[in-house]
């Protein structure tokens, strides 16, 4: 399969990487969408994930189509930041739901998408089947959870724009996510060239 030209390289779905040390890098784009939410949410006391439905939240949402759920009966122990989620109906037109606009090109990002699917209103979450795009690559298909799941890529982007979209299967009406992440990396975390010395 050919690789698109505006995401060059790696495609890598992990389950180790967590956090760079803030103490030796600080990434220059650091996304942290709540997804459904109007408010900001604390996750792990010192990351504040911004509500896509605030008023500056909002500016990073472009799909045509869209509603926001809240859990109105959330486990006791499950963190804030699941409670909320956004919905993407099906049967209309595919369009990005989320752009992030990034000051550096050519360059790797950490992308991380979180999924907790509850029942609310007329939706229950865990009967939801869809995929994944970013900037037009499939990085998730047929995806479907009926549990926490948290899935993370490494993608290097040859653009000055993220867009990230959800497109339901046919035999769903309808595609969620809870939270996104998207923050860059050293510059030296992937090398595109290695040198054997003899």
């Amino acid at each position: 399969m050919a690789f698109p030209v505006n995401l060059i390289l790696t495609l890598v779905s992990f389950s180790s990487l967590l956090h760079l040390s803030s103490a030796t890098f600080t990434p220059p784009e650091n996304y942290l969408l709540n997804c459904g939410a109007t408010t900001n949410t604390s996750f792990f006391s010192t990351r504040s994930f911004l509500g896509d439905s605030s008023t500056q939240g909002s500016t990073f949402l472009t799909a045509d189509r869209s509603i926001s759920l809240s859990d109105q009966n959330p486990p006791p122990d499950s963190p804030a930041l699941y409670h909320t989620a956004r919905i993407f109906p099906g049967g209309s037109p595919p369009s990005p739901a989320y752009k992030l606009h990034l000051t550096t090109t050519n360059a790797t990002h950490f992308i991380r998408l979180h999924f907790a699917p509850f029942k609310a209103s007329n939706f229950n979450l865990k009967s939801a089947k869809f995929s994944v795009l970013i900037n037009g690559f499939s990085v998730l298909n047929t995806f479907t959870t009926n549990t926490i799941s948290v899935k993370e890529f490494i993608l290097k982007i040859d653009s000055f724009v993220l867009e990230i979209s959800f497109l339901p299967a046919k035999a769903s009406t309808f595609s969620f996510i809870n939270a996104i992440e998207v923050f860059s990396a050293p510059k030296d975390y992937i090398i595109d060239r290695l040198t054997v010395e003899e």
